[in-house]
């Protein structure tokens, strides 16, 4: 099974487990509060997603770690500041608290399929233990 079909299917699940429950047990327009918060999340995991296959050369493994850390926390941190300074009926409905919940469900897997994308580094012939283990004997 590849990572993206593993990132779509937590993005659905979570769907369809918060927001029916948010329709359900919140107050009105929850349910859809909860579908914007989702998408927002969405829309920063696939952007990080795409950038950090962009950034594919695995001598910049850090750039491609922060410029996909930014995306996926930068479009959801701005829109989360936006429905909280302009309160209005996202804000009544609980938007910052489902943008929470998704945010941290797909934070969790998106850093652990982006880790695993990481092939571990080949041990340099420097960095190689020696007999005396790096012992002074003198």
């Amino acid at each position: 099974m590849s990572r993206a079909s593993v990132l779509a299917g937590v993005w659905l699940v979570s769907a369809l487990a918060v927001v029916p429950w948010a329709q359900a047990a919140g107050p009105r327009g929850a349910g859809a509060s909860a579908l914007a918060a989702w998408a927002t999340c969405v829309a920063g995991g696939v952007l990080a997603w795409w950038l950090a296959c962009w950034l594919c050369d695995p001598r910049q493994v850090l750039v491609q770690v922060v410029v996909a850390m930014a995306a996926r926390t930068g479009i959801p941190l701005g829109v989360c500041m936006v429905v909280y300074y302009r309160p209005g009926v996202w804000a009544d409905a609980g938007f910052v608290y489902y943008l929470l919940i998704f945010y941290f469900v797909t934070l969790v897997v998106e850093t652990t399929l982006q880790v695993a994308r990481v092939a571990p580094a080949e041990p340099r012939p420097e960095d190689a233990p020696t007999e005396d283990n790096g012992l002074d004997h003198g």
